[in-house]
């Protein structure tokens, strides 16, 4: 059996794999890293077959549609590639350029996306 430290480290890092959080604005690891545009960690995050890759913010967003909010084109086409990713409809339909606009939602970074 683990030590009470290791069974409560642990029970943190599920809640940051897939947002199981109390808190409203709880994020997780994989969106955290399609905003970010961390290509490497989202794979290694999707590697992991108990990482929900559909699970959303507090205000509905996925990880493909913030990694497009964002400019992360690379980072769709990681996202997209899993099989176990449901793609929102506009997603595909608009392609990722056309959700960079900012409507001014809280839970996208203001600053600009970097050049390409």
């Amino acid at each position: 059996m683990l030590p009470l430290t290791h069974s409560r480290a642990h029970s943190r890092c599920a809640e940051l794999l897939n947002g199981s959080t109390n808190h409203s604005f709880a994020k997780t690891a994989l969106i955290h890293a399609a905003q970010q545009g961390r290509d490497d960690v989202a794979m290694l995050l999707l590697a992991d077959e108990r990482v929900n890759p559909n699970a959303a913010t507090a205000y509905g967003r996925t990880a493909p549609v913030l990694a497009a909010r964002m400019g992360h084109e690379n980072m769709v086409a990681i996202l997209l590639a899993d099989r176990r990713v449901v793609a929102p409809p506009g997603l595909l339909a608009a392609g990722a350029a056309a959700l960079t606009k900012s409507d001014n939602d809280d839970d996208v970074s203001k600053a600009a996306p970097p050049p390409t």
